[in-house]
């Protein structure tokens, strides 16, 4: 199950859960950003959610 908290001071958050969770999660963005010619007017937020699946990535491979 994932775990989301917000930060001290509510400008972040904290997701927390188990390797087949993150794993998910992770594939779910994929599928929902599609690749960048899918929504080229949205380049923008393709990268910044990018960046998180990145960030998702390392931590279900352990290094988060």
């Amino acid at each position: 199950m994932l775990k989301v908290k917000s930060t001290k001071n509510n400008t972040g958050m904290t997701i927390s859960g188990d390797y087949n969770d993150l794993s998910e999660l992770y594939e779910s963005i994929g599928e929902l950003i599609g690749t960048e010619e899918t929504y080229p007017s949205y380049e923008c937020v393709n990268l910044n959610c990018l960046g998180f699946a990145y960030d998702i990535r390392h931590a279900f491979m352990g290094y988060r």
